[in-house]
């Protein structure tokens, strides 16, 4: 079963790394409409694992995706036409380095395939 799921940056290395084709488990918000993949930013509320296959991320200014990797304090970003690019998530959530487009929201659509 597919299911597309909503996904948003809370910065500060609290966000869960997303790859296209990735079998994981990730956890996401119970009983969210739409199914929101969790940030460790939000506290008190049910979460449940969901065992998937990533099938594709997209963001409206962006594009499709292939990877958001969210290791350290900068994301790391790649486009599914490879280009890469890094966005702060400390100082200044959400400034993006050497790159043409500055999203004005930092907010995915993620595609699974429930396993």
């Amino acid at each position: 079963m597919q299911k597309l799921c909503k996904y948003r940056f809370y910065w500060y290395e609290l966000d869960q790394a997303l790859k296209v084709g990735e079998v994981t488990a990730l956890s996401c918000i119970q009983d969210s409409n739409p199914l929101e993949i969790h940030s460790g930013f939000i506290s008190g509320i049910p979460i449940v694992n969901v065992n998937c296959k990533i099938l594709s991320i997209y963001h409206p200014e962006l594009g499709y995706l292939e990877d958001i990797d969210t290791t350290g304090l900068e994301y790391c970003l790649t486009l599914t036409d490879g280009r890469k690019f890094k966005v702060e998530a400390e100082e200044e959530p959400g400034k993006v380095y050497s790159f043409p487009i500055q999203p004005k929201a930092w907010d995915f659509q993620v595609l699974l395939e429930i396993l």
